[in-house]
């Protein structure tokens, strides 16, 4: 994992860690540099607030299946 003293790779960093996307060892680092700065600490809780709200109160419409094979029909003709 690259060196976290750039503060522009560390919202990259953030969201890869709230996706799983580091191996175990990255994630351990990425949480040692986390604890050890105040600043890192507070962005990766803003992150973890934000998606928290996102996720519960954010509803995707429901479509009816008759519009999904309207628009793929469309797109088969078109």
């Amino acid at each position: 994992m690259k060196n976290l003293d750039n503060m522009q790779d560390f919202p990259k960093q953030v969201n890869m860690y709230l996706d799983n996307e580091l191996s175990q060892d990255d994630q351990t680092s990425f949480l040692n540099t986390v604890k050890d700065n105040t600043q890192y600490n507070n962005m990766l809780d803003n992150e973890r607030s934000f998606r928290h709200f996102v996720k519960n109160n954010v509803h995707k419409s429901h479509v009816s299946p008759g519009l999904i094979k309207n628009i793929k029909d469309k797109i088969r003709f078109a």
